[in-house]
């Protein structure tokens, strides 16, 4: 399990997250809080919280399965748009895949939308053509992280 996965289990059903190096604290307003050590492994509950609603069961099963994922896998895979260099383009023109066709053009559209790819892994980058990633060595494309978002579900 991801990081961002557990968080947003944790903060769907009203709760608050916070991670530090050694531990993961989760407070149940008014009722303490529960904290998880990344070390150890071990999960506190304060001694007045009652763990029998459906979703602190369901934040507890997260804990537990997150605690047995081994750290390099936590945090998900970076994802990147591949865009012209400003000097090059006055906008700022993101490359796009055609997905069914295996084609790349620029657009100004960001996002990914059926069909068209214009958020990539590096992995996908890695196999990108020789000459888009010949681009990217010689700066004429460069390669900007997206910020992954993190939907709330209602």
């Amino acid at each position: 399990m991801k990081t961002s996965e557990l968080k947003q289990i944790v903060e769907e059903h009203g709760y608050t997250f916070q991670k530090t190096d050694q531990f993961i604290f989760i407070s149940f307003y008014g009722l303490g809080k529960m904290q998880l050590d990344l070390q150890n492994h071990s999960i506190t509950v304060d001694k007045n919280t009652i763990l029998v609603t459906p979703c602190i069961k369901k934040i507890m099963v997260a804990l537990i399965e997150y605690s047995l994922t081994p750290r390099s896998e936590r945090e998900d895979e970076k994802k990147y748009r591949i865009i012209m260099d400003s000097t090059i383009s006055k906008d700022t023109d993101c490359l796009t895949l055609i997905v069914n066709k295996n084609t790349y053009y620029f657009s100004a559209f960001k996002n990914n939308a059926e069909g068209f790819q214009r958020i990539f892994t590096q992995q996908e980058i890695d196999n990108f053509p020789e000459e888009i990633k010949g681009a990217i060595e010689c700066g004429f494309l460069r390669k900007v992280e997206v910020e992954r978002k993190i939907i709330k579900k209602r």
